[in-house]
C-alpha cells in the first residue's frame, strides 16, 4: 500500500513538473525570460514540428523577419530557406536552394540583405550558388558562379583565385588576365620556387620578415632552392577575395599553412597593393573598418590602431584548432563584439558575451540553461540587438533567443 501511494505522489509531482515546465515555454512557441537574461525564446519546433532536427541555421534579417536554414533529406535535394514573420507566427515564404551539397558560410550583409553561399557540385566543376534574401522577405537564389571568381561592380573585371594561391584580374570583354598578387600554394601538389621568389612579403609577414612573436628574422629573405623545400609550409601562401568595397577595390584574405597570415585591399584603377599586415585571421568589414586578429584598419586611409588585449583573445578562439564551435559578431555600429561556443570549451564560460570592441570591457554576459539544443550562431540585427540560435541536440529542438543589450 504504502509503495502504491508512494508511486502515485511520483506521477503527481511528474505530471506537475511537466506542467509547469510546458507552461514555461520550454517547449512552447515563445517566451520571455526572467530578470532580463533574454527578451525572447522562440522553439522552432512549433514552425517545423519533427522536422526541426534539420534546421542548420538562422539569422534575423530585423526585429520581425527571421530566415531559416534547413538541410532536406535526401541530402541531394539541397536546402530549404524559410522566411519567418515572428509576430504574425508565419511562414511567409520557402525556397529551394537545389543541388546544394553543403552551406559553406554566410557571406555577408549588404544593404540589410543577407548572403548565403552554398558549394554546387551538380555539375562537372565545382562551383557555388550564392541566395540573397533582401530585408522585405524577398529570396533570390542566383545561377551557380564558378569557384574563385568574383565579378566585381560594375560588371566590366573579375578576380580570380588560383590554385598556386595567386589574384588575377579578368577583363570580362576581352578575357584578359593580369596578375595582381602571386601566390605560393602548391599547385596539384607542386610547390614553385619560382612563386616563392615572385611573393612580395609584407614588413610583419609571419617567417617571411618576423617569427611568431613579431621578432625580426636573422634569416634574409628569400631562401636558397633547397631550403625553401625544406620549410615550404612555413612560406605557405594563399590569397582569397572577401569582398568588393566599390567598383575598383576589394578586400582580400590570406592563409598560410594552417594559420591567418593576415589580409589587405587592393585596388585595380592604380594596380596598388595596400598589405595591412602578414599575420592573423581577418575577421571581417563593417562600415569603414576592417578587423584583423590584433588590430583594426580604416578601409579609406588603411591606417591602423590596435586591438585590446580582451578582444584579442576573445577573437583568437574563433579559430583554435579544438573541440567545439565558437561564433562571433560585430554590430552594424563597429562597436560591440558578441561571443558565443565557449562552453563547449570551458564549463564555466557564459553562454554568449558581449564586449566593448574599443575599451574591451565585458558589457553583458548572458547564461542560457538549454538540454535540447546548443549554442551555434551569433548574430547582430541591430547596434544593440542580436539574436543566438541553438542547434538541436539528438531528439532535441532548435532554439532563437533575441536579446537588447540596452535591456
Amino acid at each position: 500500500m504504502k509503495k502504491k501511494r508512494l508511486m502515485g505522489k511520483m506521477v503527481v509531482l511528474i505530471t506537475v513538473f511537466l506542467a509547469i515546465f510546458l507552461a514555461a515555454g520550454v517547449a512552447g512557441e515563445e517566451r520571455t525570460g526572467a530578470g532580463g537574461q533574454w527578451k525572447t525564446e522562440i522553439d522552432l519546433r512549433t514552425v517545423f514540428g519533427d522536422d526541426v532536427t534539420d534546421v542548420e541555421d538562422a539569422w534575423m534579417l530585423n526585429a520581425d523577419i527571421c530566415v531559416i536554414l534547413q538541410q532536406l533529406l535526401p541530402e541531394t535535394e539541397g536546402y530549404a530557406l524559410f522566411v519567418w514573420d515572428k509576430q504574425n507566427r508565419s511562414i511567409l515564404s520557402r525556397t529551394h536552394v537545389p543541388f546544394a551539397e553543403y552551406y559553406r558560410h554566410q557571406q555577408g550583409w549588404e544593404n540589410g540583405a543577407l548572403y548565403l553561399l552554398f558549394v554546387d557540385r551538380s555539375g562537372p566543376e565545382f562551383s557555388f550558388t550564392k541566395a540573397i534574401v533582401a530585408q522585405d522577405g524577398t529570396v533570390d537564389v542566383g545561377t551557380s558562379t564558378s569557384s574563385g571568381s568574383t565579378i566585381m561592380p560594375g560588371g566590366k573585371t573579375a578576380v580570380r583565385e588560383t590554385g598556386d594561391g595567386s589574384l588575377y584580374a579578368v577583363d570580362l570583354d576581352t578575357g584578359e588576365e593580369v596578375l595582381l598578387i602571386q601566390g605560393v600554394a602548391g599547385f596539384q601538389g607542386e610547390y614553385s620556387y619560382e612563386a616563392y621568389l615572385g611573393y612580395v612579403p609584407c614588413r610583419d609577414d609571419i617567417e617571411y620578415n618576423v617569427d611568431e612573436d613579431g621578432d625580426s628574422l636573422s634569416i634574409p629573405f628569400p631562401l636558397d632552392e633547397d631550403s625553401f623545400h625544406d620549410y615550404w609550409p612555413s612560406f605557405y601562401r594563399e590569397f582569397y577575395v572577401h569582398k568588393p568595397l566599390d567598383e575598383h577595390r576589394f578586400v582580400y584574405t590570406v592563409s598560410g599553412w594552417e594559420c591567418g597570415a593576415g589580409f589587405g585591399v587592393y585596388d585595380l584603377q592604380t594596380r596598388t597593393d595596400h598589405r595591412i599586415t602578414g599575420h592573423g585571421y581577418f575577421y571581417g568589414v563593417v562600415g569603414n573598418t576592417l578587423y584583423g586578429a590584433t588590430l583594426m584598419a580604416d578601409a579609406n586611409t588603411y591606417e591602423t590602431s590596435p586591438l585590446p588585449k580582451t578582444i584579442q583573445r576573445q577573437l583568437g578562439e574563433v579559430y583554435q584548432m579544438e573541440d567545439g564551435h565558437v561564433d562571433y559578431d560585430i554590430s552594424p555600429d563597429g562597436r560591440l563584439l558578441a561571443l558565443t561556443g565557449m562552453k563547449s570549451r570551458d564549463s564555466d564560460a557564459n553562454t554568449v558575451t558581449v564586449t566593448d570592441i574599443r575599451t574591451g570591457e565585458v558589457i553583458k554576459a548572458y547564461d542560457i540553461d538549454n538540454p535540447l539544443a546548443s549554442e551555434y550562431r551569433v548574430t547582430f540585427y541591430g547596434d544593440t540587438r542580436f539574436m543566438l540560435f541553438f542547434r538541436p541536440e539528438e531528439s532535441g529542438s532548435a532554439y532563437v533567443y533575441l536579446f537588447d543589450v540596452e535591456d
